[in-house]
């Protein structure tokens, strides 16, 4: 997929309120294509999980953890749960910015939360946010527990417990 890259934002500004914790969060914003609208000439209503993937790369890509890499040693990371919640459209040629933060993991799954926000950073209305789990899978996908290695750099980028929403 290609698409134009306005750049990804780490932050650490988020905090939980019940433990005092920071929560890390990457922040990142393109450019809607054309492609990616409908016959209403909005977004279609499935790109905003291509959104989501994005903003997972781009936190794990910041977070220290290589997809590629993990690919190449046998294992993955698959959806086993998705969920998005659509507030307002989006069109083509707006900059949107996906807010991506992992608010539980345990072993074997990962939860990221995202939020859509309309503009560059999340000043913008909200256009959609959801979440999605992820499950750790070896070269036979058998779920597995995740290798420290890659687990690690998670725990290090998730003090918290939850993304707080600047609305």
């Amino acid at each position: 997929m290609v698409f134009t890259h306005l750049g990804p934002e780490w932050s650490e500004t988020l905090s939980d309120k019940q433990t005092g914790q920071m929560t890390l969060q990457n922040t990142t914003s393109f450019r809607v294509r054309y492609e990616e609208t409908d016959r209403m000439e909005s977004v279609y209503h499935s790109n905003y999980l291509v959104y989501f993937e994005i903003g997972r790369n781009e936190f794990m890509r910041e977070a220290g953890v290589c997809y590629r890499e993990m690919e190449e040693e046998g294992f993955g990371l698959v959806v086993v749960e998705a969920q998005a919640n659509f507030r307002k459209p989006a069109f083509y040629d707006d900059i949107v910015t996906v807010q991506t933060a992992l608010p539980a993991f345990n072993p074997v799954s990962i939860q990221f939360d995202y939020s859509i926000f309309l503009g560059e950073g999340a000043d913008g209305p909200l256009l959609c946010d959801g979440h999605t789990v992820m499950a750790f899978l070896d070269s036979g996908r058998r779920p597995r527990r995740i290798p420290e290695k890659y687990l690690a750099p998670i725990r290090r980028s998730s003090a918290g417990r939850k993304l707080v929403r600047n609305r």
